[in-house]
């Protein structure tokens, strides 16, 4: 499990060993810019970096209450390597998940391209690093958080599948630009300042394994500063560095630095992990984008079905924030509004679709699948669930939809804290009506009856 332990009251100074280079005067090991050239073999970026996402960091860390809280404390565990179906085709390929765990209770997946596995755990390593030199030493606590907040940035980038996905081409811009600023020391540099200096390596990707050698072009390291730079371990040389800087030694943190405002998963806005139905759903071949309700319709028919109105309400926040992933649509207060009115039967089925349907602008066929069946009485009366009510769907059934089931559920959630439930509730006739014509009304009373009379039986 990749954990970042950050226990400790106290707050030091963040410094970082500065590169000694040409640039500074005297080298240990320099950047030759006069090396980039517009042209190179490198295996090109899909999505060539054209400018810097990940802001950079100056501010000392500062302890909250989520870093400090283990109940409430965000995890990872190591990628699993699954097996899914491409949508749109029923080509299997492989990509990972990340399992996602608060306080040691699972919160759901994190989507990650396989290609991609070992630049995650690159990641997370060097946030395990750098946790560990700020305790110890309370030195690089900015890098601590530089990468922590780039670690959020990617998440919600890859949870709202906000990059190219073409099975083995994916592009995700934010872990490219982390790794090639990583490769070619490039925290404390502008944008600007980076293409200046190496302008090939924005368009070259980091990720390929043919690159590695290109990407460490122009480093001229001498034998007085190779063994202080092993990633391995610590050495006497590099340790004495952050104990008693020298003159080569700079600082990341500035006095009037300031944190972002969420630099770590703990923060709000909350990150919307894909729940297990959403990842069972994704890799059988479906889209979020362009089938949303199907999705919807799945889950609500899945056994078992969810265990509170929060977790129905995370997966529409999710689906929202995959199909507008600038937030346009996620609308918070108005989402939790729907989806308890569908929860406790006060919205129906097909409100709840055109609810969706306006907010969403989804043309038909992200709507479907719909039930447009008609109500047959008699088949009804002579049916099994009329003797003994069950929410298991039965297609064979006109009055067992899905739209009647959710009523219905609803009407018994709303008095099962008491376990008192009116056979004239006035919420529970006014959407079976609003679903079937008045003449249906009679075979509903049974319905109420049969189904009030087995839950009094229990």
């Amino acid at each position: 499990m990749v954990r970042t332990t950050l226990k400790g009251s106290s707050i030091g100074r963040v410094d970082r060993v500065k590169s000694k280079g040409k640039r500074m005067a005297k080298g240990a090991f320099s950047l030759s810019a006069t090396n980039a050239t517009r042209h190179s073999t490198a295996v090109p970026l899909r999505k060539p970096i054209t400018s810097f996402a990940i802001p950079l960091v100056h501010a000392e860390i500062v302890m909250d209450d989520s870093l400090k809280n283990d109940d409430t404390w965000i995890t990872y565990r190591e990628p699993q390597e699954i097996e899914i179906i491409q949508v749109g085709t029923t080509e299997p390929y492989k990509m990972c998940r990340v399992p996602v765990f608060e306080g040691g209770r699972k919160r759901g997946f994190v989507p990650l391209p396989l290609r991609y596995r070992d630049l995650w755990l690159e990641l997370s390593y060097n946030i395990v690093l750098c946790s560990n030199l700020w305790e110890l030493w309370k030195e690089e606590g900015t890098m601590l958080v530089q990468h922590m907040l780039t670690r959020r940035l990617v998440v919600e980038q890859l949870l709202k599948l906000d990059y190219l996905t073409e099975p083995g081409k994916e592009s995700v811009p934010l872990l490219d630009e982390w790794k090639i600023r990583m490769c070619r020391d490039w925290w404390n540099k502008s944008y600007d300042e980076a293409f200046a200096e190496g302008r090939k390596f924005l368009s070259a990707d980091p990720v390929t394994a043919p690159n590695k050698a290109f990407f460490e072009k122009g480093w001229n390291i001498n034998d007085q500063g190779k063994e202080s730079l092993s990633p391995v371990s610590f050495h006497p040389q590099a340790l004495d560095e952050l104990k008693k800087p020298s003159e080569f030694h700079e600082t990341r943190h500035l006095e009037d630095g300031e944190l972002p405002g969420h630099w770590h998963e703990g923060h709000n806005p909350c990150l919307f992990f894909w729940s297990a139905a959403q990842w069972e759903w994704y890799s059988e071949g479906h889209s979020f984008a362009e089938t949303p309700i199907a999705f919807f319709n799945f889950v609500l028919r899945k056994e078992p079905s969810y265990a509170d109105v929060k977790e129905f309400e995370h997966d529409v926040k999710s689906i929202a924030n995959i199909i507008f992933p600038n937030g346009d649509g996620n609308d918070c207060d108005n989402i939790q509004g729907i989806v308890g009115g569908l929860w406790l039967g006060e919205m129906t089925w097909r409100e709840f679709v055109d609810y969706l349907r306006q907010k969403w602008n989804l043309d038909e066929n992200s709507c479907k699948p719909w039930e447009k069946k008609g109500i047959d009485i008699f088949s009804f009366m002579l049916h099994p669930m009329f003797k003994k009510p069950s929410f298991i769907l039965d297609e064979r059934n006109p009055f067992d939809s899905l739209e009647a089931q959710l009523i219905f559920q609803g009407f018994m959630r709303r008095g099962s804290e008491n376990r008192d439930w009116n056979p004239e509730d006035q919420i529970l006739w006014e959407s079976l009506l609003r679903m079937s014509p008045k003449e249906y009304e009679p075979v509903w009373k049974k319905v109420v009856k049969t189904i009030l009379e087995e839950e009094k039986s229990v």
